[in-house]
């Protein structure tokens, strides 16, 4: 049987796993907000200096975006968000 100790250690160890898993969602949703605002403003432009800035920072987002992807399905992690 499990001493008090280490249930309130398990208690807090997974608290801050959620915590995290929690972080690392949001920081997802919100890449994917950035990164879907930076596309439309590609569309809009058309000096070429802001044409090149576009696609520097969606080339950037993009990168975070498959990482923190690919950090959500190692966790497992799911949530329902709906963006806009």
């Amino acid at each position: 049987m499990q001493s008090l100790k280490q249930r309130k250690q398990f208690k807090i160890e997974e608290a801050e796993r959620k915590e995290e898993n929690k972080r690392l969602l949001d920081e997802y949703y919100d890449t994917l907000i950035q990164l879907r605002h930076v596309r439309s403003v590609f569309q809009q432009v058309t000096d070429p200096e802001l044409i090149n800035a576009c696609v520097f920072e969606m080339n950037a987002l993009q990168q975070r975006y498959t990482y923190l992807l690919q950090r959500v399905k190692e966790e497992k992690l799911t949530a329902l968000r709906v963006l806009k």
